[in-house]
């Protein structure tokens, strides 16, 4: 797989809180994202449920930001190389290389366009954009190549 092409994007609902008080930023937290797989641009898009690839990144059609995954691309090790170990608490090694991470993406002019048309519940399409994806990729990490425990938006005063 050598040109541009998008795996199916993933799509997830958020409620925006009902108060209008003021915030200073707004960001998308992906809670435990993997990188295991293949490196990815990963765009965002509010209330536009049929974006994809060729989807232009504008106000308009919906875009609020986009972040990039550098993916380790797969495991080459024999079984179980690319497994997690178990760590103890008291163990102050760096982390797995493989540990997932959490991800803050900033959208707060996005939100602030929705709260200013009354919109509280937001349809967040996420689109996965993979570039040269190098032929010893395995194929089932390119149909799926964003996966992550937990999607929230967190307000700051």
């Amino acid at each position: 797989m050598n040109a541009t092409t998008s795996p199916s994007a993933i799509r997830l609902h958020l409620k925006l809180p009902a108060t209008q008080r003021p915030f200073r930023r707004a960001d998308l937290v992906f809670l435990g994202l993997e990188h295991a797989g293949p490196s990815v641009e990963v765009r965002i898009f509010f209330n536009a449920p049929e974006a994809d690839a060729s989807t232009p990144a504008t106000a308009s059609a919906g875009f609020a930001g986009f972040f990039s995954i550098f993916g380790h691309g797969g495991c080459f090790g024999d079984e179980g190389h690319c497994d997690m170990p178990e760590r103890r608490p008291a163990d102050h090694r760096p982390p797995y290389a493989l540990t997932p991470f959490n991800k803050h993406v900033t959208v707060t002019e996005a939100v602030r366009r929705l709260i200013a048309d009354g919109v509280q519940d937001v349809e967040v399409t996420i689109v996965p954009v993979l570039h040269d994806v190098p032929a010893y990729v395995p194929e089932d990490l390119l149909a799926q190549p964003v996966v992550f425990q937990r999607l929230s938006i967190v307000f700051y005063d």
